[in-house]
């Protein structure tokens, strides 16, 4: 673990962290105050939860347990990890209780084309902004009422406080028996859940709104999908502001894209062919990163919507597991952002939207928010 200098000790004592030591007329200088740091929380595969405030210096919250995280988010103050169930703590790890046990490993579908376990998913969990405090997770809850797959809580995920979710705009929805696997949000507030098994998708504009059917969501009719492990690909959600991406966990179907809510959908150029891809992140709606199986990470070109290999400071085989983005916030209301990756050879940062790199922390990761 690395050790904090005795400058940046005595300075978190008087209770400010200065970026730099610029001052004006002896007053501190707003731009170099942070007035609301970033936690960022990260699980290795033997299942140990650390914790940073600047993604270099860290601490261990708890000991390994033997279970990677397959996803983890927040709901305000309350941290939650999937696991083989979902786990909440209040009190920044100092005790976990189980949330939500109905969140069982998809057994059909744990395995990519490499041998791997893929279902490390951190789409299977959503808190969208703007959505009242409302939570959504993918759940195999074997209840005749599940027609969605998805659980959603306002309650900060106590404890059997998870409600199968049952707003359908016809009733022929809730006969689909859709099997949530990925959740993403659109920058115009549209939520979007998707069923990897049974290639399926509904949406919701709004709470007051329903749940409706993606049109031609199933990605077999724009798509001619392959027989792969499993019997077909096996697709999880991303976005770029009111894009859909839909990206294939197998790989043998890269990436594509849908601009209406899937009734078109468009094949990506530049991913690499046969590969897994394990993961998408949009940082700050600004940039669009895809992680892959042993093949690194991939940037899109937003001039040519062509996705391009990511290699200053990247291992070219890099398996990337999990993308978050954080920022600090200064008083002068400033805006320093990052980006960071959970890998099988370290956790990786940028300054600068995905363009440059740097390992900042060793170690073999699962998860990371």
């Amino acid at each position: 673990m690395r050790k904090n200098n005795l400058l940046y000790s005595l300075l978190l004592l008087s209770g400010l962290f200065l970026v730099g030591c610029a001052k004006t007329s002896n007053t501190i200088n707003n731009g170099s105050v942070i007035s609301a740091p970033y936690s960022l929380y990260f699980v290795d595969t033997a299942g140990t939860l650390y914790n940073s405030n600047d993604g270099q210096n860290y601490k261990v919250i708890v000991a390994a347990d033997g279970q990677p995280a397959r996803s983890i988010f927040a709901m305000g103050s309350r941290l939650l990890v999937a696991k083989y169930a979902l786990y909440m703590t209040k009190n920044n790890g100092v005790n976990f209780n189980t949330s939500y046990d109905g969140i069982v490993l998809d057994s059909v579908h744990r395995f990519n084309i490499n041998g791997r376990i893929f279902d490390l998913n951190q789409s299977m969990a959503i808190y969208p902004d703007g959505w009242s405090d409302h939570a959504y997770i993918a759940t195999r809850d074997i209840s005749a009422s599940n027609y969605f797959g998805i659980a959603w809580n306002t309650s900060g995920g106590d404890y059997g406080t998870w409600v199968l979710e049952n707003r359908y705009d016809s009733p022929q929805v809730a006969h689909f028996f859709i099997r949530t696997s990925s959740f993403t949000r659109l920058n115009n507030g549209t939520l979007v859940a998707y069923d990897a098994r049974n290639r399926m998708g509904v949406y919701r504009t709004d709470l007051n709104g329903k749940w409706r059917e993606m049109f031609n969501s199933s990605l077999s009719t724009p798509l001619s999908l392959p027989a792969g492990p499993g019997g077909q690909a096996f697709f999880s959600l991303g976005h770029i502001n009111n894009r859909i991406i839909a990206i294939d966990n197998y790989g043998s179907e890269g990436a594509y894209y849908s601009d209406d809510l899937g009734t078109n959908w468009t094949s990506y150029p530049g991913l690499p062919a046969n590969t897994p891809l394990t993961c998408t992140a949009t940082p700050f709606e600004q940039t669009c990163l895809i992680g892959t199986d042993s093949a690194g990470l991939y940037k899109l070109n937003l001039n040519t919507d062509v996705f391009e290999q990511v290699t200053n400071g990247l291992p070219a085989n890099l398996i990337v597991r999990s993308i978050t983005a954080k920022q600090n916030v200064y008083k002068n209301d400033t805006r320093r952002q990052y980006i960071y990756l959970a890998t099988n050879q370290g956790i990786y940062q940028s300054v600068d939207l995905g363009v440059n790199w740097t390992r900042t922390i060793p170690g073999n990761f699962t998860a990371i928010y």
